[in-house]
């Protein structure tokens, strides 16, 4: 094991209970919170990805070990992404559900059927309409993947987009969604033995097609795209490489290879940052120029032992001049975005452990970072909250690991998480200790 890496081993909190599930916990001394002002308005945050918030002021550092339940709310099968805009939270369920909750309180305001399991697809909001992963049927009573939008203030169906083959196998969404500018980004491959698979742009308020870029004839990577300015960076599949597109028209701006391929992306500050996944001896985390797709950096890590299988890889986090990510080895690592140097590294899946690796993107808000699963002394629980400075263990929830792995939200003072238990959760701190 590198000796630059720091292990954490941190005393766990003594007010934490890991007994019961979040729905079951009890609440004192917590109101409801005033409709929220700041959106997480997709999964990881923006259309670049980068899994920060920097409007929160309420939860940080000083005050984070003082988070208890506000509410959790039911979402039938288990909640398997989420969102947060102008007050209510979209969460999709593996019932095949789309639901809204208010972001207060928890109450249901309406739900709907996707008609097909969204399993862990990506959710976005915008212009009044909340994006999914749906399920349609073709003309010979077959499914296929599509996505569908539907009205925020009442989940009626606002358009669906849908090109279905009428061949076995059909279509279907090969890639999460991403929405920036009006635009919303997928991978999608058209079905049928000749499958062309490749990524594809809708316009958000009609479902009307913009352009796809079909290059891939195997496979198209599953991991999410990004997008910032006039330029969508995406992985491409089993052609190891990072590919840049324009925004307009879906030409190649440029091409990087990378060491393998399906690496989910964040871009900030002019730099794309690529997680590869693991080669079968390690893993890469790429920095590379936006304009030009040239390598600034590259961070070579999983050599050391650790538990379990590789973990998907999940898009890099980025704040404050550090980048956050999970890594393949189940770790969580922060690196200094200039140069790639390790400025800490916690490791709880490292073998001599607890072997309860992360396994989501980590979330940025106001000087800590919040990740899904975790910890350092074997009680796994399924969120953590560390330093982002420092990498030291802030706060851990009562629930434990579930099989659902999606980042946690973190806006208005309130930290939204998916639980096991079908449960969705939503933690606050007490009157009084408010402010950081």
């Amino acid at each position: 094991m590198k000796n630059l890496i720091q292990i954490k081993n941190l005393n766990i909190l003594a007010l934490r209970s890991l007994t019961i599930l979040c729905a079951l916990a009890i609440s004192v001394g917590l109101a409801p919170r005033a409709a929220a002002q700041v959106n997480w308005a997709q999964t990881y945050y923006n259309g670049a990805h980068t899994g920060y918030n920097p409007s929160e002021k309420t939860l940080g550092v000083g005050n984070v070990s003082s988070l208890k339940l506000l509410w959790a709310a039911s979402v039938s099968g288990g909640v398997t992404n989420f969102a947060l805009d102008g007050g209510v939270l979209y969460a999709t369920g593996q019932s095949n559900n789309l639901v809204a909750l208010n972001a207060s309180t928890g109450a249901q305001l309406w739900s709907v059927n996707t008609g097909g399991n969204t399993g862990t697809n990506a959710i976005a909001t915008g212009g009044g309409l909340v994006y999914v992963q749906c399920e349609l049927t073709d003309k010979n009573g077959d499914p296929y993947g599509a996505l569908c939008a539907y009205k925020a203030k009442t989940g009626k169906s606002a358009w669906q987009f849908s090109s279905p083959c009428n061949c076995l196998p059909e279509a279907y969404i090969q890639s999460p969604l991403v929405y920036a500018s009006g635009v919303l980004y997928f991978g999608f491959a058209s079905g049928g033995t000749t499958s062309v698979r490749g990524i594809y742009a809708v316009k958000a308020s009609t479902g009307a097609s913009l352009w796809g870029y079909e290059a891939f004839s195997n496979s198209f990577g599953v991991g999410p795209a990004a997008v910032q300015g006039s330029e969508v960076y995406a992985d491409a599949g089993p052609s190891s490489e990072i590919v840049a597109l324009a925004t307009s028209n879906g030409n190649v701006t440029w091409t990087t290879p990378i060491s393998t391929g399906n690496a989910p992306v964040s871009v900030s500050g002019g730099v794309v940052y690529a997680s590869a996944n693991w080669t079968g001896t390690n893993a890469t985390l790429y920095a590379l120029k936006a304009a030009t797709g040239a390598t600034l950096w590259s961070y070579t890590y999983g050599t050391e032992n650790w538990c379990g299988s590789a973990e998907a890889p999940s898009p890099p986090a980025v704040a404050n001049g550090v980048v956050y990510f999970q890594g393949i080895d189940g770790n969580l690592y922060a690196l200094k975005a200039k140069n790639g140097s390790l400025l800490w590294a916690d490791m709880p899946n490292a073998v001599g452990m607890s072997c309860h690796p992360f396994v989501s993107s980590p979330s940025i808000a106001n000087g800590v970072v919040y990740i899904n699963g975790g910890d350092d002394m074997g009680t796994a629980s399924n969120t953590t909250a560390y330093n982002a400075a420092t990498g030291a263990l802030l706060w851990g929830s009562p629930s434990q690991h579930g099989t659902l792995e999606m980042p946690p939200v973190v806006a208005n003072g309130i930290l939204y998480f998916a639980s096991p238990g079908d449960s969705i959760c939503a933690y606050s701190v007490p009157a009084g200790v408010e402010k950081e």
